[in-house]
């Protein structure tokens, strides 16, 4: 009887120990455009590094649920916006992805808003010439309802840890599918 009270004591313990250990369920929620918003989730059984995030849309204040999709992501969530990026009267949700590893190689995945259907929008890469010198370390922002890409510029003999280029800032046209060079 005493073994049975301690194996059962045993299996509660190690139980519990391993929900201790599951990563934090990460939410994101964005300012409202208009009544609108967004919240996006990574899940708490998923590994940090690769799995799926939940990108739902609600109006005011989660008291109705208008849509939602799953997306993959290959790194963690590292922002989300929601506005109208090319003026078209709908919102676009952005996601952007950090991938794990020593780059940090950012990825921003883009849906727009169709009245209660999102549809993924894929952005190309910007011309070779923008990135020549590129070797990651992504960083994105949005100012002025405009998406903006900044990561160091490296010589051929740079570390990953000392670019000594400065950095580059490229803004995203949205309504041209294109990444241009932005003023710093």
């Amino acid at each position: 009887m005493y073994r049975r009270i301690s194996f059962s004591v045993f299996l509660l313990l190690t139980s519990l120990i391993g929900l201790a250990d599951d990563p934090p369920a990460t939410e994101w929620i964005t300012d409202p455009w208009g009544s609108l918003f967004i919240v996006v989730s990574q899940g708490r059984s998923e590994p940090m590094s690769i799995g799926s995030y939940s990108l739902l849309v609600y109006q005011n204040n989660r008291d109705a649920f208008i849509t939602g999709t799953v997306g993959s992501r290959n790194g963690t969530v590292a922002g989300t916006w929601f506005d109208d990026l090319d003026d078209d009267g709908q919102p676009e949700a952005v996601v952007w992805i950090r991938n794990a590893g020593s780059g940090g190689y950012g990825e921003l995945q883009v849906y727009t808003l169709d009245q209660v259907r999102l549809e993924r929008i894929v952005l190309p890469e910007p011309n070779f010439e923008l990135i020549s010198d590129y070797r990651g370390r992504d960083k994105f922002s949005m100012q002025n309802g405009s998406i903006y890409r900044t990561f160091p510029r490296y010589r051929a003999n740079d570390s990953m840890a000392e670019p000594t280029e400065g950095e580059i800032r490229l803004k995203l046209d949205f309504a041209g599918r294109r990444w241009l060079e932005a003023a710093n």
